[in-house]
């Protein structure tokens, strides 16, 4: 119902786009309004678990830290 509100739809809060694995999607607008610099969605979210092991990298975490994270079932 919150889709089809009329004053969602005049404000364009709702926008199509082509996801890579689900085909076209409806997804939310940026609230923000600029008149001289639109917003435009640019990326979709990471699918879960998409950037583990690059973040746990960046925490410092070795690869064999990460190998028993996943064994253990943590991550």
């Amino acid at each position: 119902e919150a889709c089809e509100d009329p004053q969602i739809l005049a404000r364009n809060m709702i926008v199509k786009m082509d996801h890579p694995i689900l085909g076209e999607i409806q997804n939310l607008a940026s609230p923000i309004k600029l008149s001289r610099t639109p917003t435009k969605i640019r990326s979709f979210a990471p699918k879960m678990g998409q950037n583990t092991e690059e973040i746990l990298k960046s925490l410092n975490y070795t690869d064999d830290d990460i190998q028993k994270l996943r064994k253990s079932k943590i991550v």
